[in-house]
């Protein structure tokens, strides 16, 4: 008989979290605990041990992003795959770059999938077999896209880009260097691949920041 593999599913939609729970009942893959957001997870993670988190992103309290970077400060040994609807190829990349072991599409994924890439983690520690597939898919990119893309620093700093300040009035505004507001400012572009200030706006404007003119 195969070794039980105790997961967590971290998911605020209850019907993905019912539906797994009864897909995974044939398996030797055992849910020891689910809840709707990170800070639920925390709680749970004093009482429970899994071998996997299959963590969504999008959730409210404390989504994915920020529950990824404190499981891997408390628990660095911790295996994490994301299931979510999001699955650009520079999230997919910053997130792999942030420690976590496999990335699944909810939009594209069946459970079989999810549970090779469960296998594979437990097994090898990581599960990258999807990520050509994933990378040739055409991907989500709404506001809630771009705030998990993005670092809360990063957004302040895009809103007052967006607000026509230079990065003399930025840097004074946030008591850092101007050289600093420009290397954010390089790194955003990158992140959100943004060509011009055009294309800047675009975003700005799906992440809802306040425009003041003269852009």
């Amino acid at each position: 008989m195969a070794t039980k593999i105790n997961i967590i599913i971290v998911d605020d939609e209850k019907i993905i979290r019912s539906g797994l729970s009864s897909l995974f009942r044939n398996t030797e893959i055992k849910i020891i605990g689910e809840c709707g957001n990170g800070q639920e997870l925390f709680g749970l993670l004093k009482t429970k041990k899994p071998s996997i988190i299959l963590l969504d992103l999008e959730m409210p309290v404390l989504n994915g992003s920020k529950t990824l970077n404190r499981l891997r400060k408390e628990f660095p040994d911790l295996k994490v795959i994301i299931l979510s609807k999001y699955h650009d190829e520079e999230l997919i990349k910053d997130m792999f770059n942030r420690g976590v072991n496999g990335f699944m599409s909810k939009s594209i994924c069946d459970i079989n999938s999810v549970i090779s890439a469960i296998r594979t983690v437990i097994a090898h520690g990581s599960y990258k077999d999807n990520l050509p597939s994933l990378f040739k898919t055409p991907a989500i990119k709404d506001g809630h896209y771009y705030r998990l893309l993005l670092s809360p620093r990063e957004i302040g700093i895009m809103t007052l880009l967006y607000q026509s300040k230079t990065y003399s009035q930025i840097g004074k505004e946030l008591f850092i260097s101007a050289n600093t507001v420009e290397n954010h400012a390089r790194s955003i572009y990158k992140k959100i691949n943004a060509k011009n200030r055009a294309e800047f706006g675009i975003v700005a404007t799906k992440l809802g920041l306040n425009y003041m003119g003269g852009y």
